[in-house]
């Protein structure tokens, strides 16, 4: 105050001054002063306020009141908040008006110092990091907190994240998590198809004596960073560092991914070589021991190098009926020719949360297929890129999502067609049951210079419940004039009451027809699993939502029945029920 006062005495003079101007350095040496000298009283220790109870600045040169009680204002009433920050503000201010600033609108306002709730998440999940001794991780660290500070938490406004509950994910606590598995749980998701070859990663850290791997061939490697080859291990870090274009919000979570990981899953397949045995990596999440929650940021790179071939299973799974969140990242490349094989199955805690980012680059004749199936958490979303950027490159990506008790599963992808005759197809399927929200939000894009481009794209959704929720957004934007072919549809249906009748009238029960239903519905995407434990725990799944399932009852052809017949039926249905 004394320094501001003291350039505005130099602008007096030097003939400058105007009316406005001396009244306005008279008041900052009153109230500068006065600030120095106020009194309290000395028999009361002074009374702390937090920053949000500070006042704001309503003319220049006016203290800073705090907000107090009626009862506190009688026992304290001439009690200021004095702070370094607040008087180097103070004098901006005076430096402002008296400098005679045309861009100063209304009065001076604080900063606000009340956090949001994505920001208290976000200091809550930085909270829990702890150190990790993997060589190379700690600078991927500091890289990925250098960019997470420039970017912005993701909100409703934004679009990729409108139909996202983010309010379930940010309204969530953390602890450090106790590192404990439940091995029989961890067994029962083991598929024989893959035994020998599985590999188990702990809260994102590589569990050496959890996993099991067999002998592979020369060159191939499977497992944690720490023990990678150094000429693996510099590919491995340069994919890592890359984070994904910001499609669909994928940036934000894949930057908090990279600023957080403790490990790096790997599949290196060299040139030339094919890998016959499956290889499955399972992710674990373990819990606090606490009502808090628990973090876990898996990492995994794939590299298929030229005309090599491989089959991989990813699992995701955590304790269940423990509250946890789980970020991973999946890079897949695959190089000249090369053929990646990816079967995954999302099942996390129905209450956990879950959100994943998939970015996959194929190159010329190489071939992607990504099969999945999403059974778990409260929140789960998936974010998949594809870049086809070869000439006769193709990608198959098929999903679906069983969505029930409460659950909303979410799946974003975006496919690019960069270079000519390339291929896609995709198709994913939703099953959703009561209280349930099931999204799904697909793009193919087709480059002006890929010529010869042959896409397809399908949605279809099964509405088991009247409070159920589906939202369906299939996309296709093709530049090119010459294309071989491009498609796109969306499908939303429910139980047929005359399907069901139909049934029925052939001796089966009405759960075991309801369930007949909607298995045949997500039939097609489950038969492409090869695992028959995974089939079985997911039609579980489907038997026991579809138990629960309404059904709206139509007729093929409304004109010929009469209202006695459709009474008739309705009858001869409500006495089987």
């Amino acid at each position: 105050i004394a320094s501001a006062s003291a350039r505005s005495l130099a602008k007096l003079t030097m003939g400058s001054s105007k009316a406005w101007e001396t009244c306005a350095l008279a008041l900052a040496i009153f109230f500068g002063i006065r600030l120095l000298t106020v009194s309290t009283h000395n028999h009361m220790p002074p009374l702390r306020l937090s920053p949000t109870r500070v006042a704001r600045l309503q003319i220049p040169g006016q203290a800073m009141r705090p907000r107090l009680r009626p009862a506190q204002r009688m026992l304290q009433p001439n009690v200021y908040k004095v702070t370094s920050e607040s008087v180097d503000r103070m004098v901006s201010t005076y430096d402002t008006i008296l400098g005679n600033e045309k861009d100063l609108q209304g009065p001076p306002r604080l900063p606000n110092f009340r956090k949001t709730a994505a920001e208290n998440w976000r200091d809550s999940v930085f909270s829990v990091k702890t150190a990790t001794s993997v060589p190379g991780i700690d600078a991927i660290n500091e890289e990925g907190t250098a960019t997470l500070q420039t970017l912005t938490l993701p909100n409703k406004k934004q679009e990729p994240f409108r139909h996202l509950s983010l309010r379930r994910i940010f309204n969530n606590r953390f602890a450090y998590s106790s590192g404990s598995v439940d091995a029989k749980m961890l067994k029962r998701y083991q598929q024989r198809e893959t035994e020998g070859y599985q590999l188990v990663f702990v809260d994102g850290e590589y569990s050496e004596e959890l996993s099991v791997v067999g002998s592979l061939p020369q060159g191939v490697y499977v497992g944690g960073l720490a023990s990678c080859p150094p000429e693996i291990r510099e590919k491995v870090h340069e994919k890592a560092r890359v984070v994904p274009q910001d499609i669909y919000g994928s940036e934000y979570w894949a930057t908090l991914n990279k600023a957080m990981l403790k490990d790096i899953a790997v599949v290196y397949v060299p040139e030339g070589v094919t890998v016959e045995d499956h290889i499955q990596f399972t992710f674990y999440t373990s819990s606090s021991g606490n009502t808090k929650g628990t973090v876990s940021f898996p990492r995994m790179v794939i590299i298929s190098e030229k005309e090599s071939d491989a089959t991989v299973l990813v699992n995701h799974m955590g304790e269940m009926g423990r509250k946890y969140y789980s970020a991973p990242v999946t890079t897949v490349d695959v190089g000249f020719d090369a053929h990646m094989t990816v079967y995954y199955h999302q099942h996390q805690s129905l209450s956990a949360m879950h959100t994943e980012v998939i970015n996959a680059t194929v190159e010329e004749d190489g071939h992607f297929k990504w099969v999945g199936m999403l059974t778990g958490a409260s929140v789960g979303r998936i974010n998949m890129d594809v870049d086809l950027i070869g000439e006769d490159a193709e990608a198959e990506v098929y999903g679906a999502s069983i969505c029930s008790e409460g659950l909303e599963l979410d799946m974003h992808a975006f496919i690019r067609h960069h270079g000519n005759h390339s291929v896609s197809k995709q198709e994913h399927r939703t099953i959703v049951g009561p209280k349930s929200h099931g999204v799904f939000r697909g793009q193919i894009l087709v480059l002006k210079d890929a010529l010869g481009v042959d896409c397809d794209q399908q949605s279809r959704a099964l509405l088991l419940a009247n409070d159920g929720e589906v939202t369906a957004m299939p996309t296709l934007c093709v530049q090119p004039d010459q294309v071989e072919g491009a498609a796109h549809g969306s499908t939303v249906t429910d139980l047929q009451g005359e399907e069901l009748f139909y049934l029925m009238c052939r001796g089966i029960a009405p759960e075991e027809a309801k369930s007949m239903l909607t298995k045949g519905f997500i039939r097609q995407i489950l038969g492409m699993m090869p695992y028959l434990d995974l089939r079985a725990n997911v039609v579980e799944r489907i038997a026991f939502i579809a138990d629960k399932a309404t059904f709206q009852w139509r007729f093929t052809d409304v004109e010929e029945v009469n209202e006695n017949v459709v009474m008739e039926r309705d009858q001869e249905m409500a006495q089987m029920f």
